[in-house]
């Protein structure tokens, strides 16, 4: 049966209703989004920052401003040019083994490293004999109101044997058979750290440990050749820390042949705001 002109009429208007309340539906959906994600945005620009490594200080961890460099991926080395990126969280609540920002009120800028000893603790750098053989520094720690003696396996750092190639012996007149890190062991002495002698019963040996003042910090860089840290400058206040970085982003600076920055940028925001809302709902990330 054929419709009559009216019936098409109101069929055509019903359509027209439909699709304008799909048309408001829809803005208002991107609206939602727009909305969400400016407030989330803005959320995350109060807790967390961006910055790329300009510096070696803490290679191989973070690598610098471009840099050519040995890549290893299942067994297989190859090269390439890299330059990091590091999100922060903006926070003075650090841990050992955190990756920290400093703030360098000298130079206007920020510098970069592993805190590794809190007010309280007591630390050492010794040369030490290894069960295979070599003879490598090893950083000393006995935590706040601990007894227990840490001999640090640092894994992340940048070549423990060249490191320990360095043939100044600076001595301890209560421990001259005790080769300290010379910067270190140096710095902390004449600069009048409190100190004690603490065994090392695995190695036979009496070492001076230096206490770290309450409220600092004592960091170093992962490239223990290449850092200018706390060895040299000293113990830091807890107020002097910016932040500590919560996600590395390999490639998240651009440079020339570096076209996919961005989204390796964009995954490591992700990837923070995946964690806020996992740690929102309780999970310990």
């Amino acid at each position: 049966m054929k419709d009559l002109p009216f019936t098409e009429y109101f069929k055509k208007e019903q359509e027209e209703k439909v699709a304008t309340k799909v048309l408001y539906r829809i803005l208002f959906v991107m609206a939602a989004i727009f909305l969400i994600f400016f407030s989330v945005n803005y959320v995350f620009e109060q807790k967390y920052s961006y910055i790329t490594i300009s510096g070696r200080s803490m290679q191989s961890t973070l690598n610098p401003s471009p840099v050519y460099t040995s890549i290893t991926t299942d067994g297989e080395t190859t090269k390439a040019w890299l330059q990091d990126g590091v999100y922060i969280e903006e926070t003075k609540n650090v841990d050992y083994n955190d990756i920290i920002v400093i703030n360098n009120a000298a130079k206007d800028k920020t510098v970069i490293k592993r805190a590794l000893a809190f007010g309280g603790d007591y630390i050492s750098i010794v040369k030490l004999q290894l069960e295979d053989g070599a003879s490598e520094y090893r950083f000393i720690r006995v935590k706040e109101n601990t007894s227990i003696v840490e001999v640090l396996e640092e894994g992340y750092v940048n070549n423990h044997t060249a490191w320990a190639a360095d043939l100044q012996l600076p001595q301890d007149v209560q421990t001259p058979t005790v080769v300290y890190e010379p910067v270190f062991y140096q710095t902390f002495s004449n600069n009048g750290y409190d100190a004690k002698l603490v065994t090392l019963p695995k190695f036979d040996l009496e070492i001076k440990m230096f206490k770290v003042p309450e409220d600092e910090v004592f960091y170093m860089g992962d490239n223990r050749l290449f850092s200018a840290d706390a060895r040299e400058k000293g113990t830091i206040s807890n107020e002097s820390v910016r932040g500590k970085v919560v996600e590395i982003v390999r490639n998240g600076s651009y440079y020339k042949g570096n076209d996919f920055y961005f989204f390796n940028r964009l995954g490591g925001y992700f990837r923070v705001i995946w964690k806020e809302i996992l740690r929102f709902f309780g999970a310990n990330v």
